[in-house]
This record gives C-alpha cells, sequence and structure tokens, in this order.
C-alpha cells in the first residue's frame, strides 16, 4: 500500500491564503482550503496574528503582506515539485516533507554532577 501524502505546512498555508484574494466568510476560507475547524483555527489565526489577513465587517482578505508571502509558499512549492520530478525521473525516492522538531531533555547522574543534554 502506498504511504499518504499528507500536505505540509507550506501548502496549508498557500491554500488559506489562496482562498482569501477576494474578500471572503471565515467559514469559506476553511471549506475551500479543505480544514477541519481545528486545524483551521491554528492556521487562521497565525495568519490574523501574522498580518497576512486582515477582517473587515466579518470578511477576511489577503493583505500586501499576505500577497508576498503567498507568493513566497507558490515558489517554495514550485521548487519542492520539481525536485520530486526530477528525483523521480532519476529513480530516487525523494520525500521533501517538514516535520516538527521535539527538543529531548535527558537528564543523569554522572559521579555527583548532574548534567541535562539537548538533543
Amino acid at each position: 500500500m502506498p504511504k499518504r501524502k499528507y500536505r505540509t505546512k507550506v501548502k496549508i498555508l498557500y491554500d488559506i491564503l489562496s482562498s482569501a484574494i477576494t474578500p471572503v466568510k471565515k467559514t469559506r476560507i476553511m471549506s475551500m482550503s479543505n480544514l477541519n475547524p481545528h486545524t483551521f483555527k491554528f492556521y487562521f489565526e497565525f495568519c490574523l496574528g501574522n498580518g497576512l489577513l486582515s477582517e473587515k465587517e466579518g470578511y477576511y482578505e489577503l493583505t500586501e503582506k499576505g500577497h508576498r508571502f503567498l507568493n513566497d509558499c507558490k515558489s517554495i512549492l514550485d521548487r519542492i515539485e520539481e525536485i520530486e520530478r526530477i528525483g523521480s525521473r532519476s529513480g530516487l525516492i525523494v520525500d521533501i516533507t517538514v516535520k516538527p522538531v521535539k527538543v529531548l531533555e535527558k537528564t543523569f547522574s554522572n559521579k555527583n554532577e548532574n548534567k541535562t543534554i539537548r538533543r
């Protein structure tokens, strides 16, 4: 069975922002970006908090900064697609995904001395 391919964070942001090129309601953005309410809330608040979207009378629209960010996302996605296409043509398996980085803390005792290691 083929491995399921999830959308990257860049793709999710691209989907949200491209849904708001013209003024639309919040629920329309959520349905066009195909996200559940919990996930949508996280990314939508990110867009509002970083000035990518603005609200006026219940309608949301891209800001100038949002337009630039949308173009940047498109460039990144196009580049990833190109890399994957080249990799598949050459027989390489190329999987470019962005995974969260966890900081692991481990405390251990080494003779009378406690140390914390971060990985």
